[in-house]
């Protein structure tokens, strides 16, 4: 079950992941991110940090699978993976907050449910792991 579920929550940042490709290659959806700041294509700077986030994300993404035994990191020394996953998510839970409190609509519609999909995957994959972190 572990699996399964560190898949569904992979899947979840792989989108918001695609996003921030869209947004870095000049998508016009400044209103979806970023508190709604630059609505349309994202300057220089936004871009910049949509281009972190990606890297963020994809660390979030192999802790996830990385505690089911699955991914990049998988057997990968749980010294190394302990403080990897739950700092991915407490990352998760501050993107969870400010994506609820944007003052953009459209980020809170588009972003709040998904990032509560990532920690539930998270806390959900924890308490059925088989992993030994």
């Amino acid at each position: 079950m572990s699996q399964l579920i560190a898949q569904i929550g992979a899947m979840a940042i792989a989108a918001v992941m695609i996003f921030q490709i869209a947004v870095l290659a000049g998508a016009p959806y400044g209103a979806y991110t970023q508190r709604g700041r630059h609505p349309g294509v994202l300057p220089l700077a936004g871009r910049i940090v949509a281009a972190v986030s990606f890297l963020v994300l994809a660390v979030m993404a192999a802790a996830l699978l990385a505690r089911a035994g699955l991914g990049p990191l998988a057997g990968a020394d749980p010294t190394l993976l302990r403080p990897l996953w739950w700092g991915s998510l407490a990352v998760a839970i501050l993107s969870a907050v400010a994506n609820l409190r944007s003052p953009s609509a459209d980020e809170r519609r588009m972003f709040g449910p998904v990032s509560v999909l990532i920690i539930l995957a998270f806390v959900l994959s924890a308490g059925s792991a088989p992993s030994p972190f």
